[in-house]
């Protein structure tokens, strides 16, 4: 059974490797992810990038074997296996022999700061949910799942593949919820959050080259904390906007470098979502 689901990047406000506290915001360029669930036992997985070219292929997902990969796959099956786990430990469904196909799209230039890995971990969680719930739709009235739940598969997933420091769960939530969080990255809470302007739009400089998280310096990064609190705190009492006090975003990318997504430095307590995937806001919105 084939399901499909979408998820969006998001962009940072405070970054969260210093102290465990983060905050972001939902964009709209989106990552759309497919699984079609088999008896095969085995989980298989292709990146694609917004063209339709594949950038990562397994061995034997039935593409050109001509093609280098440059991007792993690692994290989209551990999605789909944390997923399979739930079910299996969590409902009456078992899911044991279980394999998949997983397909990825994205708009999201990878390892640039704009979450393109939680939105990936948010849309294979997703599409796995549905995939699941179409195989066993005698079923599907009694299987439920909450939102921080789902989130948290994806934080677990990129814990395990090694794509992350804190778990992320900040840009995890902006990613599948939209709109602004501010979190505890270590507590996995969501502290506050809102909605932004839907007339409100985002400047991003697109670097060329790839910043991964894995690669980040923490012990430098952790020499920021007081000032990365003063940021939090800020993003807390509503000046998300403006949590470094300058007028820009901050460090996206937890190189030191911050971003201006509006570049006019406005406060945003009536900031907005940016996210259409799903109109119920409860995740459920999957093809």
């Amino acid at each position: 059974m084939k399901s499909m689901a979408i998820s969006h990047g998001a962009a940072t406000i405070v970054n969260a490797i210093a102290t465990g506290k983060g905050a972001a915001f939902g964009i709209s360029l989106e990552t759309r992810a497919t699984v079609e669930l088999n008896d095969s036992g085995r989980i298989l997985a292709n990146i694609l990038d917004n063209s339709g070219k594949v950038t990562h292929q397994d061995s034997d997902a039935g593409v050109d074997e001509d093609i280098t990969p440059n991007e792993d796959t690692r994290l989209i099956k551990l999605c789909v296996k944390h997923v399979l786990d739930y079910f299996n430990e969590n409902f009456k469904i078992d899911c044991t022999e279980y394999g998949a196909k997983i397909e990825t799209k994205s708009e999201i230039p990878i390892a640039r700061g704009l979450k393109s890995s939680s939105a990936a971990a948010n849309a294979v969680v997703l599409a796995t949910v549905g995939a699941i719930k179409k195989e066993h739709e005698e079923q599907a009235i009694e299987i439920k799942t909450d939102n921080t739940t789902l989130i948290n598969m994806g934080v677990d997933s990129a814990i395990d593949a090694g794509v992350t420091v804190t778990g992320a769960f900040d840009d995890a939530s902006a990613s599948y919820l939209g709109g602004f969080v501010v979190t505890d990255n270590v507590k996995r809470k969501i502290l506050r959050s809102g909605k932004m302007d839907a007339d409100l739009s985002v400047l991003i400089f697109v670097p060329k080259e790839r910043t991964y998280t894995s690669e980040v310096d923490v012990k430098r990064t952790r020499l920021l904390q007081r000032e990365v609190d003063v940021a939090w705190a800020k993003a807390m009492d509503g000046s998300a906007w403006d949590a470094n006090g300058d007028g820009s975003a901050w460090d996206a990318k937890g190189d030191g470098s911050a971003w201006d997504a509006n570049g006019d430095g406005n406060a945003w307590d009536n900031a907005g979502n940016g996210n259409t995937r799903d109109s119920t806001r409860d995740g459920s919105k999957w093809d």
